[in-house]
This record gives C-alpha cells, structure tokens and sequence, in this order.
C-alpha cells in the first residue's frame, strides 16, 4: 500500500485540477450515480467515518476523521484524519492519504466551484472568517477561479489572524493586499466574496453588513447546535446552494435551525450539482450562499485523481470522472 503525504498530494493536484474534479463530482452526486451512506460518528462527535463509490470508478474511498478543538493549544491542526484507497476489481487497499490535506483541499475545491457560479465575474475583495486549516485553501480556491485584489482576514483568535496573513502574503505575492482585521462585520462590508470556516455556534457577523449581490461560502457549521450565518441572511438569499440534501438537512445546523424557525423552506435549498448542470442564471437579487457539510464524493474525486496520477502516470485527464 503506498502512502500519499500531504506534500506529494498538493504536488500531484493543484487547485485547478482539484476544483474540476469536485465539480465533476457534484454533478455525479445530483444524478445519483454515487454511493453515499450517511457519515457516521461517535455519539461525542471526535470521530467520524466517510465513505464513498461511484458507478464505473475503479475504487472506492474510506475516510476517518477525528475532531479535537484542544490541538490549538498543542500546536496541532483541530482535524486529523487518512483516506483509504481500496482497488474495486481486486478489494485490494493500494493508497493511504494525509486525510488532513485532502479534507482542506477538497473542501476548499468545492468553494471554488460554488464561488466560480456563483459569484459576480469581477469579484475582488474577498473576506476570510477563520484562520485554521481550512482558510489557506479556501482563499486560494477563491483566487483560482475570480481576479481577488484584496483579502480581509478575521478570526476569534487575533494572533491566529496575524499569522495567517503572514502565510498568505507568501502566497499571494505583490499585487493583493491582506490585511487582519479584528471586526467581522467590518471585514464583511463590502466584500465581494465571504468564506466562512469556523466552529462557530452563533451568527459571525450582521445581515445588514452584506452587499445583495455578494457570494458566501460557508463549510463550518456542520452539526445541528453550530451557526455561521444569520437567518435573516439565508431568508433574503437569491440561492442557497447545498452540496447534497440528505447531509445538509441531517448536518448543517445554520439551515436546521433556518427551517425551524421559518426564516426558509427545505424547498429553497438546491443541490449545487444540478445547478452546475443546467443553464447559467440569472441572478434576481440577494446573495448567493453555498452551504456545504462535505460529502464523501468529495474525498472520492481527489483520491481517484490521485491514483490516476500514481497508477496512470501517462493517461490525461481526470481520473475515472
């Protein structure tokens, strides 16, 4: 079995590749050719198990995820986890995957596909709300897919905010400005496109603070008791975009709790997979939000790619999608 580190994966999938295979991906999930069982978890939520197929691939992915909001204290990421690459012809395991990297790759894919739909072709300004694993990613998922000249970085922990702008201005060169800031609301005003990656259980920031023709991305969230994004925010969106419907009226707590009190419809919600394969539309007004909890297939269509890369190192294209 041949071990995948975080390194080797980021050299083999760019975030280019990595966000055309999550499209493909979503697009594979809306038609129902994916096999997808719920996750499953310890009833403490440290632990978590993900599990994914598709009609005609050529294996499938098995991934463990374990939660410990402590690691910041220790120095280590919150999210540790592996990806497990089983052969469908033989049931033989060939890769083993730093499951950290393909979650925040992955992850951040998917924003950038949600993002490249959905948000205004000229967007600029982009507002990062988190400043742990996930944001790297996200904001370089962003800037793949729409000319960002400006990022506003804000976090719970100012230090971790500071740093992360350190990091990013490594990035991203000369010609973008980032720059930490310690208001969410003020971060929020104006921005083009908003991600938010945080564990929070309340609102991040004020409704009144987005602009109406504005995109979000929002991936925390992603049990019942969490909450990222204000009610009165989802109630005047132009789209809430989800990743699959099961998963996100079982998990993403800012739409559970919408539903609960009204403020949306569980018909309001759409699966960006068929959005992403029908004709472009026409916005009517409000922000755009894409609400994603992760979906297995998601994981499926970095490790496939991967294997291709390994395996097939002379065959083009995107894996078995």
């Amino acid at each position: 079995m041949r071990e995948v580190s975080a390194g080797e994966l980021r050299r083999l999938v760019p975030m280019s590749d990595a966000i055309a295979a999550v499209r493909k991906a979503f697009v594979l999930t809306s038609q129902g050719r994916c096999d997808l069982p719920m996750r499953v978890g310890l009833q403490d939520a440290t632990l978590f198990a993900m599990l994914a197929s598709v009609d005609g691939g050529s294996g499938s992915a098995v991934k463990l995820v374990t939660i410990n909001q402590h690691n910041r204290d220790l120095g280590l990421p919150t999210i540790q986890s592996v990806v497990l690459w089983s052969d469908r012809a033989t049931g033989v395991s060939q890769l083993i995957l730093e499951g950290a990297a393909v979650t925040a790759l992955r992850t951040g894919a998917a924003s950038g596909v949600a993002t490249d739909l959905l948000a205004p072709i000229d967007a600029s300004v982009l507002a990062m709300i988190g400043a742990g694993g996930q944001a790297m990613d996200q904001v370089m998922a962003v800037m793949a897919v729409r000319p960002v000249t400006e990022i506003r970085v804000t976090s719970q922990h100012a230090e971790s905010a500071a740093s992360f702008c350190s990091r990013l201005r490594e990035q991203v060169g000369q010609g973008v400005t980032v720059s930490p800031i310690r208001d969410a609301d003020v971060a929020v005003a104006g921005a083009d496109v908003i991600c938010c990656a945080t564990p929070a259980t309340t609102p991040l920031f004020r409704d009144s603070t987005v602009k109406d023709d504005a995109h979000i991305n929002a991936i925390g969230a992603f049990r019942p008791s969490m909450c990222e994004l204000p009610a009165d925010l989802l109630r005047r969106a132009d789209v809430i975009a989800i990743d699959q419907r099961q998963a996100a009226l079982e998990e993403a707590g800012d739409l559970i709790q919408a539903i609960a009190t009204g403020a949306i419809s569980r018909e309001s919600l759409v699966e960006i997979g068929t959005l992403l394969g029908a004709e472009r539309r026409e916005r009517n007004g409000g922000p755009t939000i894409f609400k994603s909890v992760g979906i297995a297939s998601q994981d499926w269509a970095i490790a496939d790619l991967v294997r291709t890369r390994i395996c097939e190192p002379n065959r083009v294209g995107l894996g078995a999608l």
